[in-house]
């Protein structure tokens, strides 16, 4: 394939997941900042890191799609240090940490309920996302320095670290890093996958209320789960599955469109596992309302039940008087 083709193909590429990236994302955060105090723990976290999947999705759009179809850096040197701050090191650091958050959520709603569902007068999951945010923004400000950023290489169609001795130190700083939050965030998933075994092993009679309780923790535990796989696969791609092969179309996939495919991703499966995203989405998004059907609920269904059992039997009764 002639090179020039090949950037077609990948600027093209790179704008419609980047167009459909920030179509879930945007419609997740939208949906549920329109209900931002009544969310959970759990969806506040998902809302911030459907915001930061659409600065990466958006500055993808501004920055590296622009520049492959042109062929040529519309904007001085700093705009490609700054997108790379952004797109890279930002991303690198963000999006672990905030995976660790929604594992440790699922961890406090599994192990210690009551403290969960406890009414805090500044919501920790709020804290500790304001915190991650600027830790974030503070270890990404050595990429300005003069030779220690992460840039978009247009001969390459890839992000890459400048090779220099800074950016390679900063660049295998934030590979472990990534990777650390990763096996942190993963420890949790397993922690909550056994105490999720064991409840359902030792429980006899349960309430409706808690088997709901304990399908929604399922759910949401398999959506980080998910979310830790993409993130995990993403950072392999971006750190070590470049060195496997020298082709132009490999460095692209695996340097630059896996990076804006993994917030595309995450924001689809947001969407498809996560029955209260979805809810959000119909209610504050496209402005319809649930109908409810009484007779799908357990005790109603029984109800109705019984009455047709009694029903029945009134009726035999009357037709063996009259006989």
């Amino acid at each position: 394939m002639e090179e020039s083709s090949l950037r077609i193909i990948a600027a093209t590429m790179m704008l419609l997941t980047s167009l459909i990236g920030i179509t879930f994302n945007l419609t997740i955060a939208i949906s549920l900042f329109a209900k931002f105090r009544l969310n959970s723990g759990f969806l506040v976290i998902c809302m911030v890191k459907s915001m930061a999947n659409n600065i990466i999705c958006a500055g993808c759009l501004v920055w590296p799609v622009p520049i492959t179809y042109l062929n040529f850096y519309y904007l001085p040197e700093f705009y490609n240090v700054l997108a790379g701050q952004i797109i890279g090191w930002f991303a690198w650091s963000y999006s672990p940490t905030t995976q660790i958050l929604l594992a440790g959520n699922r961890v406090m709603a599994v192990y210690f309920p009551q403290s969960y569902h406890a009414k805090y007068k500044y919501s920790p999951n709020r804290i500790f996302l304001s915190f991650i945010f600027v830790l974030s923004i503070t270890i990404s400000i050595p990429g300005f320095m003069n030779g220690c950023s992460f840039v978009f290489q247009l001969e390459l169609i890839s992000w890459v670290p400048e090779s220099t001795i800074c950016s390679s130190r900063l660049s295998l700083f934030f590979t472990h890093f990534a990777f650390s939050m990763s096996f942190i965030s993963n420890t949790f998933n397993v922690i909550v996958f056994l105490k999720l075994v064991s409840d359902a092993k030792t429980a006899k009679v349960s309430s409706v209320q808690h088997l709901n309780r304990q399908r929604r923790n399922r759910r949401m535990l398999f959506q980080s789960v998910c979310q830790d796989l993409i993130i995990a696969v993403d950072t392999f791609n971006t750190t070590y599955a470049w060195s496997f092969y020298p082709a132009l179309w490999f460095q692209f996939l695996v340097c630059s469109y896996s990076r804006i495919l993994a917030r595309t991703l995450e924001g689809l499966v947001m969407i498809l596992i996560n029955e209260s995203i979805r809810e959000a989405i119909r209610t504050k998004v496209f402005m319809k309302t649930k109908q409810k059907n009484i007779s799908e609920t357990p005790a109603t269904s029984t109800l109705a039940s019984h009455s047709k059992n009694i029903v029945a039997s009134n009726r035999l009764f009357s037709v063996r008087i009259n006989h």
